[in-house]
């Protein structure tokens, strides 16, 4: 059997430019580590009920099956984002040096980053935050941040690139949003074995047991190529693959750790791979990146915006003062405890770290 090739830079490159590939597809077939009899514990369906799964029928090659979700497409994407932000806090040397925004609380006590908070470069608390004593939406920085759009994000790209390949709304606005889609996505379903109910409101605490899992992961280049960043073509170029090296090192770093919750211990069952699409119904299979692969191929595109976009990453963060209006807010389920903050969203949420730990302790 012929070794599978790995994803270049060339193909990075080139997937980044007006026709190339739409999409590069990462999937891994899972099982439960206590082996096929083994329950595993489900994701919860929001909104109806601690006890509800989300239970599915999908097409599972060309036949229709009843499916669990395991990890839906907002966990897959909260797991990257924490890895991606362990390497900053460890000062990886070339994680490290990826812009962000970060919000404190109590003195530096709390703090917040755009990859922890729900809304990411455009979160209430740090809309209602200060910089350098004054509001932070009045810093130059902040408003180029909010003013930004598909047609010119470079200041996202400076400041908040995670905002940019996770998604991000500036939904205090009523009018003039800057409105991003992410270009990662991903879930891990389960195929019920025969004779396991498919009702959505089944219990979840007894787990469930499949015969089949499968996580799948996507990175839209085609999202990619809808960005631009005032610094021609072939500096746009370079700028969207550095987003998407930036993607692929968060993904091989959360796709190393199968943590995803309590009572569903996941192991592989065959090795990840890439399927590149190449156009007209034709793919390119290629072997899985590791993470030094995944390393080297940001750390060739941070050289690469720097020389034809003159984007450089050097670990820049951007400070701001939390209002402490706000975090009570948040800590009251968004009613502000007191007298409402003047000109801020009407409800503050809590990282979404913290609020799935209240909410999917078990």
């Amino acid at each position: 059997m012929t070794a599978l090739s790995s994803f270049s830079y060339q193909q990075l490159t080139a997937a980044c430019q007006a026709g190339g590939a739409s999409t590069v597809t990462v999937s891994t077939e899972l099982a439960a580590a206590g082996g096929p009899h083994s329950a595993i514990a489900p994701a919860h369906r929001a909104g109806r009920g601690a006890s509800a799964t989300a239970r599915e029928v999908r097409l599972i090659d060309g036949e229709s099956m009843a499916t669990v979700v395991i990890d839906d497409n907002q966990g897959q994407i909260q797991r990257v984002e924490s890895a991606i932000l362990q390497g900053i806090r460890d000062q990886h040397p070339v994680l490290g040096r990826v812009p962000h925004m970060q919000v404190s609380y109590e003195g530096g006590r709390l703090v917040y980053t755009d990859l922890e908070l729900p809304q990411r470069i455009f979160d209430g608390h740090f809309l209602t935050g200060s910089i350098d004593g004054h509001p932070a939406t009045a810093h130059p920085a902040y408003q180029a941040a909010r003013e930004a759009t598909p047609e010119n994000a470079r200041a996202l790209v400076e400041l908040s690139p995670g905002s940019l390949v996770f998604g991000a709304i500036d939904a205090a606005r009523g009018t003039g949003q800057s409105r991003f889609r992410g270009v990662l996505s991903g879930e891990t379903i389960g195929v019920l074995v025969d004779g396991a109910p498919t009702d959505s409101r089944a219990g979840a605490d007894t787990g469930v047991c499949c015969g089949r899992i499968i996580r799948t992961q996507v990175l839209s280049f085609a999202a990619l190529r809808q960005l631009r960043f005032d610094c021609g073509q072939a500096g746009d170029e370079a700028v969207r693959a550095l987003l998407a090296a930036y993607a692929l090192a968060g993904l091989v770093r959360s796709n190393a750790e199968l943590s995803i919750r309590a009572n569903c211990d996941l192991v592989e069952t065959g090795p990840t791979t890439l399927k590149l699409d190449a156009r007209d119904g034709e793919f390119v299979e290629l072997a899985a990146l590791s993470i030094e692969q995944a390393d080297e191929l940001l750390e060739r595109a941070m050289v690469q915006a720097y020389q034809e976009a003159d984007i450089s990453w050097r670990g820049q963060v951007r400070h701001v003062t939390g209002n402490s209006a706000a975090y009570a807010a948040a800590q009251n389920g968004g009613v502000p405890a007191e007298a409402p903050v003047a000109h801020a969203p009407r409800r503050f949420r809590l990282p979404h770290f913290i609020e799935s730990r209240l909410t999917t302790a078990s």
